[in-house]
């Protein structure tokens, strides 16, 4: 029976929209051009990285940048496109 109420719960909390899940509002503000471009660059970190040609600080570094680049592509939103009050998306892609 407690495997019902879990399966309940979770069906309920999968369907509330991530706004009132987390109190915020992500409006996609990148179009699918600019998150073409972030995730090519991030898997040329990953190819960079795999075939040795970054390694130490540099590979941290850009592989940080690479995991957000990935993050923002898969979402479709940038916090510091926000921030700057910059978009990507072309009235069309809205």
């Amino acid at each position: 029976m407690v495997g019902h109420v879990n399966d309940s719960v979770f069906t309920v909390w999968a369907t509330v929209p991530a706004q009132k899940k987390w109190g915020c509002e992500m409006k996609r503000n990148m179009g699918t051009l600019d998150r073409s471009i972030r995730t090519i660059l991030a898997l040329v970190v990953v190819a960079l990285y795999m075939t040795g040609a970054i390694t130490g600080t540099a590979a941290v570094i850009l592989g940080i940048v690479a995991v957000i680049f990935l993050i923002t592509s898969f979402v479709g939103f940038c916090p510091l496109y926000t921030l700057f009050g910059f978009s990507t998306i072309k009235k069309a892609e809205e």
